[in-house]
């Protein structure tokens, strides 16, 4: 299943998480909390990091791809060999 969803969601994730990671680190510019302090003194907030990984994660698992996917061995039957032959051979019909 992890396959299919990489092959058919993996484009539209990959550019939502770009788009959520970017409106985070703008977000974290101006709204948002910065809580970590590095010894430098400059203040840092994984806004841009978590927004992006939600937006990645959501549409992976969310978006419903139109192209369909046919699982033989979920639709033909695997333990009756006459059945399985006849399953086969109805493929292309």
């Amino acid at each position: 299943v992890l396959v299919l969803l990489l092959q058919y969601n993996l484009p539209m994730a990959a550019l939502a998480g770009t788009l959520m990671a970017s409106l985070g680190a703008v977000l974290s510019k101006v709204l948002l909390p910065q809580w970590w302090q590095v010894a430098s003194g400059v203040q840092h907030a994984p806004w841009a990091m978590l927004c992006g990984q939600v937006g990645f994660l959501s549409v992976l698992l969310l978006w419903k791809s139109h192209d369909k996917v046919f699982l033989d061995k979920a639709c033909i039957n695997q333990h009756d060999s006459q059945q399985k032959q006849q399953g086969i051979e109805s493929i292309g019909a």
